[in-house]
């Protein structure tokens, strides 16, 4: 859902990202408690999925962009949370040690080798395993997000 229209939606003006966050484990409770009671006639519905939401924006409170990450563990009943640690960049670009050092993302070119290698040690560590896809970039600016698409074949 585009940020206008979820701000739009809490009645929070576009440019406070600072308060959707605030807000946001509310939207997302109403927003399970809606698919719950639609996917009851949707046989095979995958609510009992884990599933991710990452929240961007410029952040008044810190004059600097800002993110916050929730979670759904697996299962019907499980609640979304917010991830304590606020550790956002390592939801957006996981790295584990092991792989070596992080390489630099500073371009989007950067972001796609990084991208890539990500996923080819990925597939190497859990073979068969569905992953790749899309590569999006969001650039946040104090007033806008321009989200491009770097490359469709990961």
């Amino acid at each position: 859902m585009p940020a206008a229209v979820l701000s739009g939606c809490l009645g929070v003006p576009n440019a406070h990202f600072d308060l959707l966050r605030a807000k946001m484990m509310w939207v997302l409770a109403a927003g399970m408690s809606a698919l719950r009671a639609s996917a009851m006639a949707a046989p095979g519905s995958q609510l009992g999925a884990r599933q991710e939401v990452m929240l961007v924006g410029w952040s008044e409170r810190v004059s600097a962009p800002g993110a916050a990450y929730f979670t759904k563990a697996e299962g019907d009943a499980a609640a979304f949370v917010a991830d304590p640690d606020d550790d956002w960049e390592s939801h957006a670009a996981p790295w584990d040690d092991a792989w070596g050092v992080l390489p630099d993302g500073d371009s989007h070119e950067a972001m796609l080798r990084l991208a890539r290698e990500q996923v080819r040690l990925q597939r190497i560590a859990t073979p068969g395993i569905a992953l790749g896809g899309h590569l999006l970039v969001a650039e946040i600016t104090r007033k806008s997000i321009a989200i491009t698409e770097v490359c469709d074949d990961l």
